[in-house]
């Protein structure tokens, strides 16, 4: 038999094996390679994690699909709790920091603030970091894209700018997904502290909560799937308003609604990376500035409308 024993040096696996022959068998043991051999010693250049994977791996390799699906959920579920607030989005962790400074306010043709929250775990939403990309780009209103599992420590980051008057102009939150669900929780934690939002923008909320009375208007871009809609998961629902007189709700279903593209290849995971989707976004989000601007009698920078450098 081969027995094997070993330690770590430098980050290298040391193994130091013997041979013996059993029952008149011979037992050879494997080349490892590169490797170099001294005195029955075997350096391989193979780091302990490495060793560690492979038998995680292996072990999960023996599995049935139902204990690896359920491994996998257990291994995403164990690491938003030890990570906190996972943000894949790059972004630092204070999202509201690249719409509060001073050359935002000066640059854009709109004052306010823009905030794109992504689905679960930011993989798939991103059709959120492009559009607030897109007003970054061309000067339009200062926008930053931030991860759903952020959406606790950002809703205090918002009322904490609100109380030292950091907010001006109007505040549009956008979602994707579970984002949308949360950017509606986010708005009805600000309507408890006295706070106005002017635009719900939501794309295939999911288990959506009613619209609270401080939004002025929400808009709503779904499509709809009759046969799956009744799993809470992966799909896209109307919403409805706590008081439909203070807000207005528009509800667009782009799988029965004309629309001006194409809808047959939109689903819940690509529907916010649509070209077409993200015009009508940036549509909605132009109507509203200018009603804002009109309400206000605000004087619109014209001049602004260029493309930002900073922004590719």
């Amino acid at each position: 038999m081969a027995v094997g024993t070993g330690c770590r040096r430098g980050g290298i696996y040391v193994a130091r094996f013997t041979a013996s022959k059993t029952a008149g068998r011979k037992v050879s043991i494997p080349p490892i390679t590169p490797h170099i051999a001294r005195n029955g010693i075997i350096l391989a250049p193979v780091r302990l994690e490495s060793l560690k994977v492979g038998l995680i791996m292996k072990y999960l390799f023996k599995l049935n699909f139902a204990q690896q699906l359920l491994s996998a959920v257990l291994v995403a579920i164990i690491t938003v709790a030890l990570g906190g607030c996972i943000d894949l989005t790059g972004l630092p962790t204070d999202p509201s920091a690249k719409t509060l400074s001073s050359y935002a306010a000066n640059s854009c043709q709109y004052p306010g603030h823009v905030y794109c929250m992504r689905g679960f775990l930011g993989i798939f939403s991103t059709g959120m970091d492009t559009f607030s990309q897109t007003l970054n780009r061309w000067h339009i209103i200062q926008a930053a894209a931030l991860a759903d599992e952020a959406h606790e420590k950002f809703k205090h980051i918002l009322l904490m700018a609100e109380k030292h008057n950091k907010l001006h102009g109007p505040l549009i939150l956008v979602g994707h997904s579970y984002g949308a669900d949360d950017q509606i929780r986010t708005a009805r934690y600000l309507d408890r502290h006295g706070c106005k939002v002017t635009l719900l923008l939501l794309l295939d909320p999911v288990t959506p909560p009613a619209i609270p009375i401080n939004v002025r208007q929400c808009f709503v871009i779904y499509k709809s799937h009759p046969l799956t809609d009744w799993f809470p998961a992966l799909r896209g629902v109307p919403v409805t308003a706590v008081n439909p007189r203070l807000t207005k709700v528009t509800n667009l279903n782009v799988r029965t609604m004309p629309v001006a593209f194409h809808e047959s290849s939109i689903d819940h995971i690509n529907i916010s990376a649509n070209p077409g989707v993200q015009k009508l976004m940036l549509s909605v989000v132009l109507h509203v500035l200018q009603r804002w601007q009109i309400r206000h009698n605000y004087p619109v920078k014209a001049t602004t409308l260029i493309h930002n450098p900073r922004f590719p």
